[in-house]
Order: C-alpha cells, then structure tokens, then sequence
C-alpha cells in the first residue's frame, strides 16, 4: 500500500465516522493529501491549532459541506481512543480508591487489567503531575500463590531485546505486555514521559519492561525520557544485563526504593539462586571443604515444602528455613558460597530506607554493583542478619510498609526544603538591606557636597537660586564610579580597618550578609547589621517564620519527626525550636 493510500485510509474511516457523503470522500482525501497531512495525530494538531505548516488551517481547506463540519469539528476536538476492542473488555471496575484517585486528579487515560496468560495485573494512567502530560505503567505485586511458585525456581533466558540474561519468570510477564497499546497511548496524549513503577514481583517487570521500551526504535524515536521507579523488587538481571546498564549511562533512569529491614529481596535473590547452587554440587563442596551431605541436607530444607516458597507466599517465618539459614551461614566457606550462587545483579540507583529507632530515619544512596553488598546471599547470611527473619520484618514488604516509611521520611525532607527555601529568603533580604545602606551613603555623600557648595557660594555672596543651588548633573553622574568600585571592592576584599577614615572598615561584605541572613532567619529584634545608626527591625515578623500547611496525610510523621528533633534538641543543651507545619482539610489539595 502507497503511503497516499495508507493517508487515505484512515481518513476515509473518519469522513465515514463525521457522515460525509460519499461523493465528497475523493475530493477531501486529495485537498488532505495536497495539504501534507499523514496522520490523525497531524490533523487533530492542525485543527487545534489553526495552522499547518505555518498556514492558516481550517476544515473549509479539506473541501468538506459546511453542515458535516461540525460533526468533523466535534470528532476532532474529542477523539476516540485508538483502543481495539479486545484491549477494553480487559479494563477492570474501579475500586474505592481508584474512583478517589480519578476525582482527585482528572487522569486523561486510566485503565487496569489483568494478563490473561500470567495473570499480572498491570494499570496503565496518564497525567499531567506538574503540568507534563507524563505516561504510567504500574505493575501489581504478589497477589496469588501461583506468583511466586512459578517464578521461584526458574533459570535465567535470554531476554530479547534487553541486552542479556534476565529471570525467566519475570521476562515472561513482561513479554506479555502490551507495548504497542502504550506506544499508541503516549502519540495519543502527547506524553512528555513514559513512567514504569511497581512493587516487589511487579517492580522487577516494571525494570525488565523499561529496559525493553528503551532499546526499542519506536519508542527511540518518540525522544522522551522512559525511566522506572521499583518498590521493594528483587534482582532481575544477570551481570551482562547489568553491565550494559551502566555502560549505556542508564543508571538514573532506574530508581529502587528499599526497607532496609524487609528481608523478602534477599529470601528471593536466595531462592532464585539455589538452582545454581545445586548444579554446582559436588565441586562446590570441594572448593569450599564441605560436605555434599551437609550441603544437600540445608538445600533440601530451603526448597522443601517448608522452605522459602512457604515463607514468601504466607509472608511468615519458618523455624526450619531460619535454622538453614543459620546453618548455611555458620559453613567456614559461607561467603563463598553466596559469591557462587550470586547469579543475578543489580543496576540503578537505589535508595535504602530504616526506619528509626531513637533518632531520625535513614536514607542512603547505593549506585549499581556495590548494592549486591546489601542485597546479595551474602548479607542474608551475615550474622548480623540471621535475628530479621521475623514475622514483624516479614511484614515490611508489603506496599503499605513502604509508603508508611515513604511517609516518615516526607516531614524531614520538607523541613529541610523549608530552610533552604527560608535561608535562600533571608540572604535576599540581607543583600537588598546592605545595598540600601550604600545608596544610603552615596546620596548623604552627593548631598553633602550640594550643601557645602551651596553654603560656600552664599558665603562668598552669590545669589541661590534654581540654577546654582544643587551641584551639576555631571558632578552627579561622575561620583557614581568611585562608588560602583568600592562597593565591588568591599566584596573583594577581606575586611580590614582604614585608619586614615577613623576605622572605617572595608571588606568582608559576604560576612556581613551572611550574619544579617541569620540574624533574619532566627527573626531576631536588631538593627540592620548591628549598627546602632541603621533602622530597627523584628525579623519575627516576616512570613518565612509562619508555620506552613501541610495535608493531614502526613499529621503522624510529622509528630514523630517533630518528637526526634525535640529530643535530639534537648540531649545538645539546644533551645526547642517552634512548630513549623500545621493542618488543615483545605490542605489536602
């Protein structure tokens, strides 16, 4: 088919949806072809915008009868979503927060479904968060036994299209997704982002998924960054994978968001790993001076029908499988043995969150292979983990667990963002309160020098009047260079007394500003830079001291973060600092 004809075709199924008469379809189709528009997307831009290649546009240039270009005018202003059938009988019903979700933000496409081969459960959404339409795609967790049964024990496969070895369950659900729908979606909306994200199971087919996306030349060519956002996901991809992650400067458009107390990536890096270490068999137990018997008997344990399929699908602990643990770790080679069956490696960013004890939570940053430190075999069977296999961290791996940790650490970074922002405020200020003070000083200085003219010229009986009283403009203008020089110089220099000019002090200008920004941002009762001849101010006052609002949402984190301060605060002999939020129900918007 000639591209004329490919142009034609969808645009004879549009003048059949608008109701043309059939004699009028050759003539519109040729003016649309004459026109240089190949497209719905071009026409619909044509239309919206009035002009087609830097022309006046309008549907009278497509040869259509005036009556059927309203109907035209109407198709175009709402198109129909380029959604086949089959792909909107998988849409699911909305649930309470879904339908919470639509109200709150107006998403421009929002649709949920389930694979009916592997049965993921996936969402795809389009919004505009900072005024950016931006495409989602986010993939469900664990939801069914059969989640993580038949993903536990595979093998790594080739997965085509991603650069590498990747886990063969995971790949498989990811190379069911429909990636033409959302290659569609994003022409269709004019998407400025392609988002993957999802939790545990649904994280790692959220990475393998954009690692797909990214190598693939129609989404090249859409020039928009695709980026993932993982939850709690287990490792997915073997070395070579992860290697060309980094060599291709990737490594920022994957993000990995950890509890540093959910034990659940390292059980499933383990488990995912054990058939390697069972083929290694014998010859491991040489290498490492232990038993084929001692070996067999703890793999026996972690695979049995007790072992990790039991603890990840009930999401709790198992005596045996922590005593396995304990047994495998006490092995004289246990590292060793991690390092062999430690398949699959890690790549992105990863930000490992604790959730705080006495003091302030932690956030840390890990980039690429020195996360396998963290999340390998390796730290499973470090001693100093063996007592986390409890039921409480168990539980840590739920979604909810992480956003409740996500919520913790919102108050803190806030505060800072805050202080920052007032800081940033307070030099403001400072710098216009000293600039000020030596316009203050040219105009005394001009002024001066007007009166003692003046009252020379009185002296010496000239008579004042408007064109003799105050000094030349040019007289004016020529004092300003000297200024501009010292006031630059003043900056320049360190500060230093001049005692030819009575300790007048010069230099230091960044020290005095500094100081008054602090003085500003305490909000102390003071003269402006602690000169007695300078105004008087409450820096109290100012607005950067009120409290701000934020959304109930974050109430409790917010008195828990506040409590750490308090108490941090009063352990260092510190003044207890005031309230800086408050909260309200019109805050939640």
């Amino acid at each position: 088919m000639s591209s004329s004809e490919a142009s034609g075709h969808w645009y004879l199924k549009l003048l059949q949806q608008a109701e043309v008469p059939e004699h009028f379809h050759q003539g519109s189709i040729e003016a649309l072809q004459q026109l240089g528009i190949q497209s719905f997307q071009a026409l619909v831009a044509a239309f919206t915008s009035r002009l087609h290649n830097d022309v006046d546009f309008g549907l009278g240039d497509l040869m259509l009868p005036p009556f059927h270009r309203k109907k035209m005018a109407e198709i175009l202003r709402h198109p129909p979503l380029p959604i086949t059938h089959e792909e909107i009988m998988s849409c699911g019903e909305d649930s309470d927060e879904t339908a919470k979700f639509k109200k709150g933000r107006a998403p421009d496409l929002f649709l949920h479904a389930q694979c009916p081969r592997t049965k993921q459960k996936y969402l795809f959404c389009v919004v505009a968060p900072s005024g950016r339409s931006c495409f989602f795609a986010a993939f469900a967790g664990t939801h069914a036994s059969g989640d993580w049964t038949t993903n536990l024990t595979l093998i790594p496969v080739s997965g085509v299209g991603v650069g590498g070895k990747v886990h063969g369950g995971f790949w498989e659900r990811c190379a069911c997704m429909k990636f033409p729908f959302m290659h569609r979606m994003v022409e269709h909306f004019g998407c400025e982002a392609m988002i993957f994200t999802g939790h545990s199971l649904g994280g790692a087919v959220s990475h393998l998924s954009c690692l797909w996306a990214k190598r693939q030349d129609e989404f090249k060519q859409l020039k928009l960054p695709i980026s993932s956002v993982a939850f709690a996901a287990p490792l997915a991809a073997c070395e070579e994978v992860a290697r060309d992650v980094e060599r291709l400067d990737w490594t920022s458009h994957f993000v990995n968001i950890v509890n540093g107390d959910d034990p659940v990536p390292r059980l499933l890096n383990l488990a995912e790993s054990l058939a390697e270490l069972c083929r290694a068999g014998s010859d491991l137990s040489r290498s490492i001076d232990a038993s084929p018997q001692e070996i067999g008997s703890i793999l026996n344990c972690l695979t049995g029908k007790a072992g990790l399929s039991t603890v990840l699908l009930n999401f709790l602990p198992s005596a045996p499988v922590a005593d396995a643990l304990q047994r495998l770790a006490m092995l004289p080679a246990a590292k060793s043995i991690a390092k062999v069956i430690d398949i699959y490696k890690p790549f992105g960013i990863y930000v490992f969150l604790r959730a705080p004890s006495a003091g302030p939570y932690e956030c840390t940053w890990s980039r690429g292979m020195e996360v396998l430190e963290e999340l390998g075999p390796a730290k499973l069977l470090d001693k100093s983990f063996k007592g986390n296999l409890t039921n409480d961290n168990i539980r840590r791996h739920d979604v909810s667990a992480v956003e409740n940790l996500l919520l913790l650490t919102c108050p803190a970074d806030i505060k800072q963002a805050k202080k920052s922002k007032d800081l940033e405020v307070a030099v403001r200020i400072a710098t216009t309160r000293e600039r000020l003070c030596w316009i203050g000083a040219y105009y005394a200085f001009v002024g001066g020098m007007s009166l003692a003219r003046s009252m020379s010229m009185r002296w010496r009986g000239v008579r004042l009047h408007w064109d003799n009283a105050f000094l030349p403009l040019n007289i004016v203008f020529f004092c300003m260079p000297p200024f501009l020089f010292t006031y630059q110089l003043d900056l320049a220099l360190h500060p230093m007394r001049l005692g030819g000019l009575g300790g007048l002090q010069l230099g230091g200008k960044a020290n005095r500003i500094a100081e008054e920004a602090n003085r500003i941002r305490l909000g102390r009762k003071h003269h402006w830079f602690g000169c007695e001849y300078l105004p008087w101010v409450d820096d109290q006052t100012l607005w950067i001291h009120k409290p701000i609002c934020l959304p109930l949402t974050l109430e409790a984190a917010y008195h828990r973060e506040r409590a750490a301060s308090l108490r941090a605060q009063r352990a260092k002999g510190l003044e207890a600092e005031a309230d800086w939020a408050y909260f309200m129900p019109r805050c939640e918007t």
